[in-house]
């Protein structure tokens, strides 16, 4: 794109955001709010996730809300259609009219993508994995919102419509940091199951209800977590498998434990910190269920199932971060957990193995350091820390960060 294709698309962008504050900011939200209790409306939607919502600053809830009343105008099938009717213009050609009517064609909707390439000039190429498009954006409020992240953006959740020359966003853009399209798609499939097996359903889904969707902002700020060079991150696979081979064959390569017609195996060398690999073979079901917290526990436990003639595709079902299940249970107020036999293989009387107590015991001694150089105003020396207690110095960094979300968003001590 040349620079005199840029300038007419954003001077076509720009006469618009005349025509939306006239038309839609000033006249038509009030009078959705007054005669059509929109407002109303989004707060009945948010009070069904009413944890998710009052974890948001007000100013935050009030641009979704903002946002939500203007979808609900210019959405497909929405007010608009009963406003043009009863609304007086000059004539049929008066700009004001066209422009309304332009939503008719090109109705406001919700889309998550990831930008393909930065254009400059506030327009973007992005994707949309849910629907498979290609758009050319214009919005500002990225360039900004790109500028404040101080990084990349994984992907973002945005409302807007074509306007004849390129996608034009409405409202806040919701930037991740961190999830990907593989934890939208696990939130949608605990959201609506029925939908999310139709073609585009995770799409009409977010535009039929988008409340649920909106609440992901709990999570945008979310980073990635990592130890020794590697993501933490769940990589969940699952097939069908009718029986296991000979267990005594199985147990050269697994830990076997069995309960309720469930069986447990865990791959020698990665059932613990930090793969946490585990794999479940449900009877019942004819299903096999692999688990696993690192790249490199999946596709070792892979290769064991090889040695016995299960053959597992490597590409997983889902890639999450390990916050996306809770952040979908709290949202959602359900259980979420990519894990729903973990409580069934506990120790029956709840203790922790040995080794769960070292570590817990490890954590707990650099918890307690931490502390105390906060409450000595001392800046925690989490290296010499980390290798005091004996864990990795990755592990002690996510453990601050967690400290200081919960003791008050607090500063670095002696950093002020």
């Amino acid at each position: 794109m040349n620079r005199s294709e840029a300038k007419e698309i954003i001077a076509h962008c720009i006469k618009r955001q005349e025509l939306k504050n006239k038309l839609i900011n000033r006249d038509l939200m009030r009078r959705a709010i007054s005669e059509d209790n929109v407002d109303n409306r989004f707060n009945s939607e948010a009070i069904k996730y009413r944890e998710a919502a009052t974890n948001l600053p007000g100013s935050i809830i009030d641009g979704l809300q903002d946002q939500y009343i203007a979808n609900q105008i210019l959405k497909e099938g929405g007010l608009i259609n009963k406003y043009l009717k009863e609304m007086d213009f000059p004539g049929p050609t008066d700009p004001g009219i066209q422009y309304l009517k332009g939503f008719l064609k090109h109705p406001m909707r919700y889309i998550f993508f990831e930008i393909m390439e930065e254009l400059g000039h506030d327009l973007y190429e992005v994707w949309n994995p849910f629907t498979e498009e290609e758009l050319l954006v214009y919005s500002p409020a990225m360039t900004t919102t790109i500028k404040e992240a101080g990084g990349i953006i994984s992907i973002w959740l945005i409302m807007g419509n074509y306007n004849g020359k390129c996608f034009e966003t409405y409202g806040p853009v919701i930037p991740f940091k961190a999830l990907t399209f593989f934890d939208i798609d696990y939130f949608a499939l605990h959201n609506n199951f029925n939908l999310y097996r139709e073609k585009n359903g995770i799409s009409k889904d977010l535009n039929q209800n988008p409340v649920p969707y909106l609440m992901l902002v709990n999570g945008c700020e979310l980073a990635m977590i990592a130890n020794r060079g590697e993501d933490f991150l769940y990589f969940l696979k699952a097939k069908e498998l009718n029986s296991l081979p000979d267990h005594n064959r199985l147990k050269k390569n697994f830990a076997i434990e069995y309960k309720e017609d469930i069986y447990k195996l865990t791959p020698h060398g990665y059932g613990e910190f930090p793969h946490f690999a585990r794999a479940y073979f449900i009877e019942e079901s004819s299903e096999l269920k692999l688990l696993s917290f690192s790249e490199t526990g999946f596709e070792e436990m892979i290769k064991a199932f090889e040695i016995h003639g299960i053959t597992v595709e490597d590409n997983p079902d889902f890639i999450l971060h390990p916050y996306t299940p809770n952040l979908t249970s709290m949202i959602l107020d359900i259980d979420a957990s990519p894990d729903q036999f973990v409580e069934i293989f506990e120790d029956a009387e709840g203790e922790n193995t040995p080794e769960e107590d070292e570590q817990l015991e490890s954590l707990n001694e650099l918890m307690g350091l931490i502390v105390e150089a906060y409450n000595n105003g001392i800046k925690p020396n989490l290296k010499k820390y980390a290798d005091e207690v004996g864990v990795p110095e990755e592990v002690a960094e996510q453990l601050y960060k967690v400290l200081k979300d919960k003791i008050g968003q607090m500063d670095d001590p002696g950093m002020n």
